[in-house]
């Protein structure tokens, strides 16, 4: 992330992926991560450029494991 040469993680990852065609989840400067406050939310909230074992890049073996994080409601 300190090596970004665009304005934007989100801008960056926009190059090759319209974000707007794999979600509706708001993302951008003025969204707060509520799992790190002092962060805003983008693509690298959820995922890992670099790679994970977990399908879709995310940071947890499932999406509902991932989603349930700042969504409590969803969590059995």
């Amino acid at each position: 992330m300190f090596l970004l040469k665009g304005s934007s993680v989100i801008e960056l990852c926009g190059t090759c992926h319209d974000w707007s065609k794999h979600t509706t989840h708001p993302m951008g400067p003025k969204v707060v991560d509520p799992r790190n406050r002092n962060r805003s939310l983008d693509c690298l909230s959820c995922h890992r450029a670099h790679g994970t074992g977990n399908r879709y890049l995310i940071l947890l073996p499932t999406v509902t494991e991932l989603c349930v994080q700042c969504h409590k409601q969803y969590k059995r």
